[in-house]
């Protein structure tokens, strides 16, 4: 059990400005809840855009079952504002997908690069392409860290699994110029819940065990 935080952050060109977005994720055993946030950028009369952030609302999912339950606040007495099942071929609007190791595909081994220390964890580093990669001319870098075995939050499933260890960050940039396009990371800030935390588990939890959606989200 835990917190994470999941990042995306783009650098396409020096004419649009990076964007970086965050979610937080925090779990349980094959349970897991989700902040699902809400970007906007705003501007008037011609001054430059301001950005805001907020939570739209919060998913309790049970992977086993691929069982979602949406909540407007992160309280044991939120109230259910839907629920559903879907297939782990779906993305999960406006968060992290837990099933995407299916489009994290090598296309060839991958190759070692020189290891790397941040934030005092070892990071070993292969650099890999993918169908994705090849499509638009690119290559991705991955930092792997192996002293917390292999974690669900693995950015890439496959050769994480031979080896026992997380990817935890995909750097993601274009052959031509070597310039950085994407980068997307998990940061483990916690192994811990709170008390407050703990209760929103259990009561959504035994919600969900009581009620299983009825609907399946096609799209």
């Amino acid at each position: 059990m835990g917190v994470v935080n999941t990042t995306f952050e783009t650098f396409f060109s020096t004419s649009v400005p990076p964007f970086l977005g965050s979610s937080l994720i925090w779990y349980r055993d094959s349970t897991v809840v989700m902040s699902i946030p809400r970007v906007r950028f705003a501007s008037k009369n011609n001054e430059p855009a301001v950005r805001s952030d907020t939570i739209m609302h919060y998913l309790f999912i049970d992977l086993k079952s691929k069982s979602f339950y949406q909540y407007g606040t992160f309280t044991d007495t939120a109230a259910l504002q839907k629920s559903y099942w879907q297939p782990d071929s779906l993305y999960i609007d406006g968060g992290w997908n837990f099933y995407y190791d299916k489009n994290v595909v090598m296309l060839h081994k991958p190759e070692q690069v020189e290891d790397t220390i941040i934030s005092a964890v070892n990071y070993k580093r292969v650099k890999f392409t993918t169908l994705e990669n090849e499509s638009r001319g690119g290559y991705s870098i991955g930092y792997i860290r192996c002293d917390r075995g292999r974690s669900m939050f693995s950015r890439e499933k496959n050769y994480s699994d031979s080896i026992n260890c997380s990817m935890d960050i995909i750097e993601s940039y274009n052959k031509i110029t070597n310039n950085k396009e994407v980068t997307t990371s998990t940061e483990f800030l916690r192994d811990l819940l709170n008390e407050e935390e703990i209760k929103v588990f259990d009561t959504w939890e035994g919600y969900a065990k009581k009620h299983p959606p009825k609907e399946k989200k096609l799209k």
